[in-house]
Protein backbone atom coordinates (compact mmCIF):
# COMPACT_ATOMS: atom_id res chain seq x y z
CA UNK A 1 0.00 0.00 0.00
CA UNK A 2 1.05 3.11 -1.21
CA UNK A 3 1.87 6.02 1.36
CA UNK A 4 -0.45 8.21 -0.12
CA UNK A 5 -3.39 5.15 0.00
CA UNK A 6 -1.99 4.90 3.77
CA UNK A 7 -3.02 8.95 4.51
CA UNK A 8 -6.26 8.35 2.52
CA UNK A 9 -7.31 5.40 5.15
CA UNK A 10 -6.33 7.69 7.97
CA UNK A 11 -7.86 10.89 6.91
CA UNK A 12 -10.74 8.18 6.52
CA UNK A 13 -10.28 6.92 10.38
CA UNK A 14 -10.13 10.74 11.81
CA UNK A 15 -12.62 12.08 10.00
CA UNK A 16 -14.83 9.18 11.21
CA UNK A 17 -13.82 9.73 14.82
CA UNK A 18 -14.43 13.57 14.54
CA UNK A 19 -17.79 12.83 12.99
CA UNK A 20 -18.84 10.66 16.16
CA UNK A 21 -17.29 13.06 18.61
CA UNK A 22 -19.70 15.78 16.94
CA UNK A 23 -22.60 13.74 17.12
CA UNK A 24 -21.79 13.14 20.19
CA UNK A 25 -21.88 16.91 21.26
CA UNK A 26 -25.14 17.37 18.96
CA UNK A 27 -27.01 14.68 20.96
CA UNK A 28 -25.67 16.03 24.79
CA UNK A 29 -26.15 19.67 23.40
CA UNK A 30 -22.78 19.88 25.50
CA UNK A 31 -21.23 23.20 23.29
CA UNK A 32 -25.13 24.30 21.76
CA UNK A 33 -24.90 26.28 18.51
CA UNK A 34 -21.51 24.72 17.31
CA UNK A 35 -22.45 22.39 14.52
CA UNK A 36 -19.48 21.56 11.91
CA UNK A 37 -22.12 20.43 9.17
CA UNK A 38 -25.07 22.84 10.05
CA UNK A 39 -21.59 25.23 9.18
CA UNK A 40 -20.50 23.83 5.96
CA UNK A 41 -24.44 23.25 5.19
CA UNK A 42 -24.76 26.78 4.84
CA UNK A 43 -21.65 27.70 2.86
CA UNK A 44 -22.62 25.14 0.24
CA UNK A 45 -26.38 26.16 0.32
CA UNK A 46 -26.44 22.32 0.41
CA UNK A 47 -27.98 20.05 3.47
CA UNK A 48 -26.34 18.21 6.13
CA UNK A 49 -26.49 15.14 4.17
CA UNK A 50 -24.27 16.51 1.64
CA UNK A 51 -21.54 18.73 4.26
CA UNK A 52 -21.29 14.94 5.78
CA UNK A 53 -20.34 13.51 2.16
CA UNK A 54 -18.19 16.39 1.81
CA UNK A 55 -16.68 16.32 5.54
CA UNK A 56 -15.73 12.56 4.47
CA UNK A 57 -14.21 13.27 1.07
CA UNK A 58 -12.15 15.99 2.35
CA UNK A 59 -11.22 14.28 5.02
CA UNK A 60 -9.38 11.20 3.08
CA UNK A 61 -9.00 12.37 -0.20
CA UNK A 62 -7.18 16.22 0.33
CA UNK A 63 -6.18 16.02 3.85
CA UNK A 64 -5.34 12.77 4.55
CA UNK A 65 -3.34 12.46 1.64
CA UNK A 66 -2.11 15.99 1.91
CA UNK A 67 -1.01 15.11 5.52
CA UNK A 68 1.12 11.84 3.80
CA UNK A 69 3.09 14.39 1.48
CA UNK A 70 3.82 16.85 4.32
CA UNK A 71 3.88 14.45 7.36
CA UNK A 72 8.08 14.28 6.72
CA UNK A 73 8.22 18.10 6.95
CA UNK A 74 6.18 18.31 9.83
CA UNK A 75 7.58 19.12 13.78
CA UNK A 76 7.48 16.25 16.10
CA UNK A 77 8.65 12.50 16.36
CA UNK A 78 5.75 11.01 16.95
CA UNK A 79 3.31 10.66 14.16
CA UNK A 80 0.12 11.75 16.52
CA UNK A 81 2.34 15.22 17.47
CA UNK A 82 2.98 15.67 13.61
CA UNK A 83 -0.76 15.36 12.77
CA UNK A 84 -2.12 17.63 15.75
CA UNK A 85 0.53 19.98 14.37
CA UNK A 86 -1.48 19.22 10.66
CA UNK A 87 -5.02 20.02 12.42
CA UNK A 88 -3.45 23.23 13.61
CA UNK A 89 -2.85 23.97 10.15
CA UNK A 90 -6.31 23.53 8.65
CA UNK A 91 -7.95 25.24 11.57
CA UNK A 92 -6.35 28.20 10.49
CA UNK A 93 -7.57 27.85 6.95
CA UNK A 94 -11.14 27.04 8.77
CA UNK A 95 -10.97 30.43 10.45
CA UNK A 96 -9.80 32.22 7.62
CA UNK A 97 -11.69 30.96 5.08
CA UNK A 98 -14.42 28.88 5.94
CA UNK A 99 -15.91 30.78 9.02
CA UNK A 100 -15.44 34.42 6.69
CA UNK A 101 -17.20 32.32 4.03
CA UNK A 102 -20.16 31.47 5.84
CA UNK A 103 -20.64 34.90 7.26
CA UNK A 104 -19.39 34.06 10.70
CA UNK A 105 -16.10 36.24 10.92
CA UNK A 106 -12.23 35.75 11.47
CA UNK A 107 -12.08 32.87 13.66
CA UNK A 108 -16.06 31.99 13.88
CA UNK A 109 -16.52 35.08 16.26
CA UNK A 110 -19.78 35.60 14.71
CA UNK A 111 -20.75 31.80 16.53
CA UNK A 112 -19.57 33.26 19.93
CA UNK A 113 -16.63 34.11 21.88
CA UNK A 114 -15.96 30.01 22.66
CA UNK A 115 -16.52 29.13 18.60
CA UNK A 116 -12.49 29.24 17.89
CA UNK A 117 -11.44 27.23 21.01
CA UNK A 118 -13.83 24.37 20.69
CA UNK A 119 -13.29 23.94 16.47
CA UNK A 120 -9.38 24.35 17.53
CA UNK A 121 -9.96 21.57 20.10
CA UNK A 122 -11.84 19.07 17.55
CA UNK A 123 -8.91 19.98 15.35
CA UNK A 124 -6.37 18.85 17.38
CA UNK A 125 -7.63 15.60 18.44
CA UNK A 126 -8.48 15.03 14.42
CA UNK A 127 -4.71 15.81 13.49
CA UNK A 128 -3.74 13.69 16.17
CA UNK A 129 -6.03 10.26 15.39
CA UNK A 130 -4.80 11.30 11.91
CA UNK A 131 -1.08 11.33 12.62
CA UNK A 132 -1.31 8.14 14.63
CA UNK A 133 -2.91 6.25 12.33
CA UNK A 134 -0.84 7.10 9.67
CA UNK A 135 2.34 6.21 11.27
CA UNK A 136 0.78 2.91 12.42
CA UNK A 137 -0.19 2.24 8.58
CA UNK A 138 3.11 2.87 8.11
CA UNK A 139 4.89 0.56 10.34
CA UNK A 140 2.72 -1.18 13.05
CA UNK A 141 5.86 -2.76 14.11
CA UNK A 142 8.06 0.09 15.10
CA UNK A 143 5.02 1.99 16.45
CA UNK A 144 4.19 -1.05 19.56
CA UNK A 145 8.01 -0.90 20.00
CA UNK A 146 8.35 2.16 20.55
CA UNK A 147 5.10 2.55 22.95
CA UNK A 148 6.81 -1.08 24.60
CA UNK A 149 9.96 0.90 25.18
CA UNK A 150 8.12 3.87 26.77
CA UNK A 151 6.44 1.73 28.80
CA UNK A 152 9.25 -0.19 30.12
CA UNK A 153 11.42 3.05 30.39
CA UNK A 154 8.56 4.18 32.72
CA UNK A 155 8.79 0.79 34.54
CA UNK A 156 12.00 0.96 35.20
CA UNK A 157 11.82 3.96 36.85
Amino acid sequence: MSCTEKGVLAGLAATTVLGLVMLLNEMTSFMPNTSVFDIMAGVMGGSRATAWLIRYLSGALLWGVLFAWLSPYLPGTQYWIRGAAFGIGVWLLMMFIIMPAASLGLFGIGKGAFSPTLTLFLHLIWGAVLGATYGWLLNPLEEATSRNRLTNTTDAQ
